[in-house]
């Protein structure tokens, strides 16, 4: 589950909304973290990367920099998909 609201007790009751802002203002990669209080500490412990579907942008684009094709990355990350053409019945042509 990623973090979707963070509110923040301060004077001006600081609340942080969506994705964006929250990455935004923490400097964080990702919204899927945890939070642990440490004294007067909040430490922000991240286990995501991304968009939550399983491609690293790092490693695809130094895979695309090393020569791979967009069908190689795609196949590398996402194991067993398939490539091809959609038709007027969604199925699907190679």
């Amino acid at each position: 589950m990623r973090v979707e609201q963070v509110s923040v007790a301060s004077s001006r009751g600081l609340v942080i909304n969506g994705q964006y802002e929250i990455r935004e203002r923490f400097s964080l990669p990702s919204t899927l973290f945890l939070i642990k209080l440490d004294g007067d500490n909040v430490i922000f412990m991240g286990n995501g990367h991304g968009h939550g579907v399983g491609m690293c942008q790092s490693g695809a684009i130094a895979r695309a920099n090393s020569g791979y094709t967009f069908e190689e990355i795609l196949m590398f990350y996402y194991v067993g998909t398939e490539i091809g053409i959609m038709n007027s019945e969604f199925g699907i042509r190679k």
